[in-house]
Formats: structure tokens, sequence, C-alpha cells
């Protein structure tokens, strides 16, 4: 597959990228990258975005209404959480980046998991991701629930992790509270420099 990647000069210095869309054909949808050339300086930057800002694509392939055509649904929280713990993923030394995500939660640990604003508090959720890794002892079960939901108009990623877990001899109940309990103290096996 193809994906076009513009590079351009984005007015704030804060924003790495976005992905988008755009229609494509009589009903499809192609997914495209902007990058912020100001960001381009840094090596750490750019490690964290490339692997974050792709899998935006990936999930609009997957699950295009469900996620990028529901503004407000439950799920939307999963889109930044899911694509902030795939910088981990590709990038498992901790870096700037995902350890600023992390904080995010942090500071407000009594929000709702689904919360989803401007105030990037969704992106910090990768915690709850990582958690579950850690739980698992490997990562296979976040593709196994990306497979699961493609092609799909309709899901609840929340009832999808617990069905999923439920194969694993665990439930999103069980896995919540071992990521609140990690969480307090940011006690993960991949810590290093989190705060709590």
């Amino acid at each position: 597959y193809q994906l076009l990647v513009a590079v351009e000069h984005l007015p704030s210095p804060t924003t790495g990228a976005f992905t988008s869309w755009s229609p494509c054909g009589a009903s499809g949808q192609m997914a495209y990258m902007v990058l912020n050339s100001q960001w381009f300086s840094d090596d750490q930057k750019l490690q964290s975005l490339a692997p974050h800002e792709l899998f935006h694509a990936i999930q609009m392939a997957y699950a295009f209404d469900v996620f990028w055509g529901q503004e407000d649904g439950p799920n939307r929280w999963w889109l930044e959480a899911s694509a902030a713990y795939m910088e981990r993923v590709v990038y498992p030394q901790l870096d700037k980046r995902q350890q600023a995500h992390a904080l995010q939660w942090a500071r407000e640990p009594w929000r709702a998991l689904r919360s989803n604003d401007s105030s990037g508090f969704q992106y910090g959720s990768w915690l709850l991701a990582a958690s579950i890794e850690q739980s698992l002892a490997n990562g296979h079960w976040h593709r196994q629930l990306w497979d699961g939901f493609l092609g799909r108009d309709a899901l609840d990623v929340i009832e999808d992790i617990d069905s999923m877990l439920a194969n694993e001899g665990s439930s999103f109940a069980n896995e919540f509270g071992l990521f609140i309990e990690r969480a307090a103290t940011m006690d993960f096996e991949f810590g290093e420099g989190l705060s709590s």
C-alpha cells in the first residue's frame, strides 16, 4: 500500500503531525499524514511520531465508521490511547513524548477512561494497554483486538477487550484494577522515567 505524507511548516510547534482522510473512489476513504517540519531536528520526537501517525492510518482501514465517523462516540478515546501505545510497541525505550502522555493521564486519574477532549487526557490511556501487555507477558492481544474490529460497523472497545481477555483467563474489570494499582505509583515493568 502507499500512503501520502506531506511535510509542512505547521503553525504550532507543539503539533508534530496529524493524520486525516479524504474521500477516495465511490465509497472509500484515503488516509494521509501531514508532518510538521519543525520536528525534524529532534530524532526522538520523530521516533514517537512515526508509529503513532501510521497507526492512525491503520485504524481508518480497520474500523473507519466506528472510530473516525463518530466524533463523540464512546470509543473515540481508544484512537489516541492505542496509537500512543504503538509508540511503545515500536520503540520500547520510553521517550519524553511517551512519558508526557502518561502524565496527561496521571494528572487527572479520577476522570473516566472514555474521556476524550482537546486536553489530551486520552493519550495517557496508553498505560492501560501497556498494563494489559504486562499482565499477559506479550502485546499480541492488541493485534487480536484490532483484527476483531476489521470491517465491523458497531462495537464497544471495552466489551471487545473483555471478550478478548476472557480467552486469556482474565477480564476487563480485573485488568483495569491492575492498571489502577500499577498507575497509582507508576509501578510498571517498563516504567523508568514515569512519574506518579
